[in-house]
C-alpha cells in the first residue's frame, strides 16, 4: 500500500490505508501496523522509500489530491515508538505541507479524534513547524482558530501536554503576525512572566567541586567534548527570528531558513541565560539512550 499510497486512482492507496488503520483498537495496529513500520525500518525498505520520497519530492507541483493522500499514509508513520521513524516523518510531513494550509485543514479534520495519542501529537507538532515556516497572517490565524477551538478550550481542552503545547505555539505565531487576534490560551496566564535561573556562581559553589558532578560540570562548562560536540551543534541550529518577524529565504534555500551564527545570539543573553540554557541542553542529551526500545509495543 505504501508504494502505491499517493497514486490518486488506485484503490490501493492511503485513503484505504486509513480506512484499514482508523477503526481498529489501539493496541491491535501496534500489533500489526506499527510492528511492521518498526520492522521494515532499514536502508531501501519500503518505509525507507517512502520517507526519502516524502524528503525529496517537489512539494509544490503536487496537486491537491495527491499532496492529501501523501500527508496521511506519512501521518500514520506517527502510531511507532521508533523515534527515528517518528522524527523523519515529521520532518517530512512538515516539508510538504509548508504553505499548504487548505490541505493541512483536512489532515487535521481526518484524524481528529484518533485512538492513538502519539499521532495526535505529532500532528500537532507538524502543524506547529508549517506554521513557524510560513508569514501567512490570514493562513496562520485560521489554523490557529481551528486549533484553539479543538483542542485548547472548554470540553475540547486536551490532556496533553505537548499537544496544547504546540497547538498554543500555533496561537501564539498567529498573535505575532495579527496583533489584533483575539485568543485566549493557557501561556497567556504566563506572558509577563520571567524564569530566574541561578547564576554561573551559584552553580560552581554547588556543583565544581562536587566529586557526584564533576564530570558533566566539566563537559557542559569547561568546552569539554560534550560541550563541542554535542551541545554547541545543537544550539547551533537556532534560528533568530522572533515570532512576527517574516521568514527570509535566501537564493539557493527556498524552503527553509538559514541557520544563524551562534555567537550573535549569545551577545543579546545574559551570561546567567547561557548558563541555564547550556545545562538545560545537557540535560536534555543525556537522558537520550542507544539503542532505541526494539519492541514498538513498548510505549
Amino acid at each position: 500500500m505504501l508504494t502505491v499510497a499517493a497514486i490518486s486512482n488506485n484503490p490501493l492507496n492511503a485513503r484505504r490505508l486509513h480506512q484499514s488503520l482508523v477503526g481498529r483498537p489501539l493496541w491491535v495496529r501496534d500489533a500489526t501496523w506499527s510492528r511492521f513500520l518498526h520492522r521494515s525500518w532499514e536502508p531501501g525498505s519500503v518505509v525507507d522509500r517512502y520517507l526519502e520520497w516524502s524528503d525529496t519530492v517537489e512539494a509544490k507541483s503536487l496537486p491537491d489530491d495527491v499532496l492529501l493522500l501523501a500527508a496521511t499514509a506519512l501521518t500514520w508513520f506517527f502510531t511507532s515508538s521508533n523515534r527515528f521513524i517518528r522524527d523523519r516523518a515529521t520532518k517530512a510531513l512538515v516539508r510538504i505541507m509548508q504553505g499548504r494550509f487548505p490541505v493541512l485543514m483536512v489532515v487535521l479534520d481526518i484524524f481528529r479524534g484518533v485512538n492513538d495519542p502519539f499521532v495526535t501529537e505529532r500532528l500537532i507538532c507538524a502543524a506547529y513547524g508549517c506554521a513557524l515556516l510560513t508569514s501567512d497572517p490570514t493562513a496562520i490565524a485560521a489554523l490557529a482558530r481551528k486549533l484553539n477551538v479543538e483542542y485548547l478550550s472548554g470540553s475540547n481542552r486536551s490532556r496533553h501536554i505537548l499537544v496544547r503545547d504546540y497547538a498554543e505555539g500555533i496561537v501564539a505565531r498567529a498573535k505575532a503576525l495579527s496583533p489584533g487576534l483575539r485568543l485566549r490560551t493557557t501561556r497567556t496566564h504566563w506572558a509577563n512572566s520571567r524564569l530566574r535561573p541561578p547564576t554561573q556562581q551559584r552553580l560552581a559553589a554547588s556543583y565544581e567541586q562536587n566529586r557526584d558532578y564533576w564530570a558533566i560540570w566539566h563537559s557542559v562548562m569547561a568546552e569539554d567534548d560534550f560541550d563541542r560536540y554535542v551541545i554547541e551543534p545543537a544550539v547551533r541550529q537556532f534560528t533568530g527570528y522572533r515570532l512576527d518577524e517574516a521568514i527570509r529565504h535566501s537564493r539557493h534555500q527556498s524552503q527553509e531558513p538559514s541557520p544563524v551564527a551562534i555567537q550573535p545570539l549569545l551577545k543579546e543573553l545574559t551570561s546567567t541565560e547561557v548558563t541555564a540554557n547550556l545545562r538545560a541542553v545537557a540535560q536534555h542529551q543525556r537522558t537520550i539512550t542507544w539503542p532505541p526500545p526494539p519492541d514498538p509495543k513498548e510505549r
